[in-house]
């Protein structure tokens, strides 16, 4: 659904529209049957309102074949930076749960290597809430190159991998950017 890519102000984003400076690769998570977006939508006397935020995940392998879904970053804008992280995050958490259990994942990992300050307070909340280590893992996104293939360009003049959506995989410099080495916490499902 388009107004899923909507709005970067709100959600604290630069891959969003309107006007985020990378919202074309937003496109690529309504194209890629690999990526989901929960977006984080509060109640107010009853009614829904607006998403504050939204967790960008992948439906990823590891090298064994064992599958995981890689929660790339959690994001949202001035909206939910007012929300106490001890509000919002474990309800997240238990949303990242149930989709993981939906996908029959192994785990769940969360990517630390993002730029977005929201996505680094996610982390560092459940790395003391659960008291979770660092872990580095291979992953890969289940179904490979599923989008467009100009969104997977690895060699632009600058050297910069503007078309990456996905951020664990961002360092990645073996040319396909869809899999790699990810940082990150891990959270086995039969252990939440």
């Amino acid at each position: 659904m388009l107004t899923d890519v909507l709005d970067n102000r709100s959600l604290g984003l630069c891959t969003f529209y309107p006007s985020g400076e990378f919202k074309e690769q937003s496109l690529t998570y309504l194209l890629d049957d690999d990526i989901g977006l929960a977006h984080l939508n509060p109640k107010y006397l009853g009614n829904q309102l607006d998403p504050i935020g939204v967790s960008i995940m992948v439906d990823s392998r590891d090298s064994d074949g064992n599958k995981y879904l890689l929660v790339d970053e959690v994001c949202g804008g001035f909206a939910l930076g007012r929300i106490k992280p001890s509000v919002w995050v474990p309800m997240v958490h238990e949303g990242h749960i149930k989709i993981a259990q939906n996908l029959n994942a192994k785990g769940i990992i969360y990517n630390v290597s993002v730029m977005e300050e929201t996505a680094k307070m996610v982390n560092r909340f459940l790395e003391k809430k659960y008291d979770k280590q660092l872990t580095s893992m291979y992953l890969s996104k289940a179904h490979g190159r599923k989008a467009l293939d100009r969104f997977y360009n690895n060699s632009q003049e600058d050297g910069k991998n503007d078309y990456i959506y996905v951020e664990a995989f961002r360092n990645n410099r073996a040319g396909f950017p869809l899999e790699g080495n990810v940082s990150g916490l891990i959270f086995p499902i039969n252990e939440n």
